[in-house]
């Protein structure tokens, strides 16, 4: 005799669900709340009873509070199922004839449990404000219906629950068999479906405020402003930009100048200070383009003192500062300077230009100027191979003696 086992008639399956759909409405609206260990001495073995089948992988937060509270009586998380984030109702009851007692003075000491009223008020920094956004701000302390009266002390407070997987909380040590404790319960994943990536697990704050970001920030930009002031100053000391383009030799265009002053005869006509003074402005303008330094603007002193910060510590920097010294003493001298001290003058001029000087050689220089200026410094050359000019101090002091 074969027998098939087949489904059962539609009228079983209606009366079965009608029958599981009523055992649950009436457990929702007639149930109450019952705390683990309600009614139950502190110590006992009902109130450390817990369901055989605990998931090995349960982790235990201990509450505990300040040392003149008594061991409550009993402790109930509600609801026992939520999502990664989402708020819980922490009950504890005291015994009756206990002292007053506060939530705020209620601790934890696990990081992943967070009490709501601290997460909520002020959230310290970006991270903990997106999670409150996404969260949610209000409603978290949420008191269940059924919730039966206390018989002493009762501590009601939300608490966050940042960590996946089954808990239960317990009072004072760990390792305390009869301690009060809670039945265990879960936190689910945020998302529904478990192929996608599963959210953020510890999120924790950084410690960071608004006025240690604007100090960071103002700090990171001073330091940033001052790498580019340092920088700019090197540049600026170190020479001029590559692009720079590069100028003449300098002796080519002061040659044709004092080559212009010497043909004027002014030392042979009596105007020997104003051979003196364009003589000494023609020098200037010949240390400004030669060493790039303000020669126009500057004492021999002062002069010198400009090109040795410029690094140029040869001996002719200094006989270049002692020419002019001397050449300003006799502008303004009440004697009548002499022609062979203006030539004496001339002839130092020339030899040592002839000692720094520059040949351009890489440099693109006008045609019209470099025929013209090496013309001029020829012309200065063989004069001064075909004179021999005397000292000119030693050549005024004998004429004032005369």
């Amino acid at each position: 005799m074969n027998t098939r086992i087949g489904r059962p008639p539609t009228w079983v399956t209606v009366v079965v669900g009608l029958l599981f759909c009523g055992g649950t409405s009436c457990s929702r609206v007639s149930g109450q709340v019952q705390l683990p260990g309600q009614g139950a001495a502190p110590g006992s073995a009902a109130m450390s009873a817990l369901p055989a089948s605990v998931p090995p992988d349960t982790v235990v937060a201990v509450l505990s509070g300040p040392a003149h509270w008594q061991v409550p009586i009993a402790i109930a998380v509600w609801p026992d199922t939520v999502k990664f984030g989402e708020p819980v109702t922490v009950v504890v009851d005291f015994p009756a004839g206990s002292a007053p007692v506060t939530a705020d003075s209620l601790t934890c000491d696990v990081p992943w449990l967070i009490w709501a009223d601290a997460f909520d008020k002020s959230p310290p920094d970006k991270l903990l404000s997106r999670l409150k956004r996404w969260f949610g701000r209000a409603g978290v302390l949420r008191i269940p219906a059924g919730l039966p009266p206390a018989a002493g002390p009762r501590i009601v407070r939300a608490a966050r629950i940042f960590r996946m997987g089954p808990y239960r909380l317990q009072w004072g040590d760990r390792e305390d068999p009869v301690a009060a404790r809670t039945a265990v319960s879960q936190v689910a994943s945020r998302l529904t479906n478990n192929n996608e990536p599963v959210g953020v697990r510890w999120p924790r704050s950084l410690g960071w405020r608004w006025p240690r970001l604007v100090g960071l920030l103002a700090a990171l930009m001073s330091l940033v402003a001052g790498a580019v002031w340092l920088m700019r100053r090197r540049h600026r000391r170190h020479g001029a930009p590559a692009h720079t383009p590069i100028p003449p030799p300098a002796y080519l265009l002061t040659a044709q100048m004092i080559w212009a002053l010497y043909r004027q005869e002014l030392p042979a006509r009596g105007q020997g200070r104003l051979f003196l003074d364009q003589l000494t402005a023609a020098m200037r303008g010949y240390l400004r383009n030669r060493f790039r330094i303000r020669a126009e603007e500057m004492t021999a002193k002062e002069l010198l003192a400009a090109l040795r910060a410029r690094g140029y510590k040869s001996a002719e920097c200094g006989e270049f500062a002692q020419l002019l010294q001397e050449a300003d003493d006799l502008r303004y001298a009440p004697e009548r300077v002499v022609p062979a001290v203006c030539d004496g003058f001339l002839a130092r001029a020339i030899r040592l230009m002839a000692a720094v000087q520059v040949v351009a050689r890489f440099a693109p220089v006008p045609a019209d100027l470099a025929v013209a200026g090496q013309k001029c410094w020829s012309n200065l050359w063989r004069w001064l191979e075909n004179s021999d000019p005397s000292n000119p101090v030693e050549v005024q002091e004998k004429a004032r003696h005369v």
